[in-house]
C-alpha cells in the first residue's frame, strides 16, 4: 500500500529544496556582484549564515541527541571518511562557483538540466524501483519535461536578449 502522506511530504520537501537552491544561487550571485565577494568569500559567508539554520533544524527535528550519541565518533576510520567527505564537498562547492563564474548562466543552466536528466536515467538503470506506480512514472516524466522546458525557455530568453 502507498502512503500518500509520505509522498506528499517528500514532494513538498523536494519543492522546498528547489526553492532554497534557487534562492541560494541568487544570494550568492548578489554577494559576488554587489559586494565583490570572491568564490571563497561567498562559500564562507554561506557556511556562516546557514549554520544557525542547520543547528535549529537539528534541534527542531530532535536529531541533535541522535547526532551527539553516535557511537562511531571516536572511530579513526569513520573520522577519515568524514574528513574526506567534507573535503570532497568543499571541492565540489568551489568547482560549482568557479563553473558559474567562468561560464554563462545559459551554459550552466543547460548543462545542469542535462545533468538532471542523465542522473535520473542513470538512477533508473542502476537502481530500478521496487514498485512502479503511476505517481512514480508521472514524477519522472514531470521532472524531465520540466528540465527540458526550463532549458529551452532560458535558451529562448538568451537568444531574444
Amino acid at each position: 500500500p502507498t502512503n500518500h502522506l509520505e509522498h506528499t511530504q517528500a514532494m513538498l520537501h523536494m519543492f522546498l529544496l528547489c526553492v532554497a537552491s534557487a534562492g541560494y544561487l541568487v544570494f550568492a550571485g548578489s554577494l559576488r556582484k554587489n559586494h565583490g565577494f570572491s568564490e571563497v568569500d561567498t562559500l564562507l559567508a554561506n557556511s556562516l549564515l546557514s549554520s544557525p539554520f542547520l543547528v535549529g533544524w537539528l534541534l527542531y527535528r530532535g536529531e541533535y541527541s541522535q547526532w551527539s550519541s553516535f557511537s562511531h565518533w571516536s572511530d579513526v576510520s569513520f573520522q577519515g571518511i568524514l574528513c574526506s567527505s567534507i573535503i570532497l564537498a568543499l571541492i565540489l562547492n568551489y568547482s560549482v562557483f568557479v563553473n558559474v563564474s567562468v561560464n554563462s548562466p545559459l551554459t550552466t543552466t543547460i548543462t545542469g538540466q542535462i545533468k538532471n536528466i542523465g542522473t535520473t536515467a542513470l538512477a533508473l538503470i542502476l537502481s530500478p524501483p521496487a514498485q512502479v506506480s503511476e505517481a512514480y512514472v508521472g514524477g519522472i516524466i514531470l521532472g524531465v519535461v520540466g528540465s527540458l522546458w526550463y532549458g529551452v525557455d532560458r535558451l529562448r530568453h538568451t537568444l531574444n536578449s
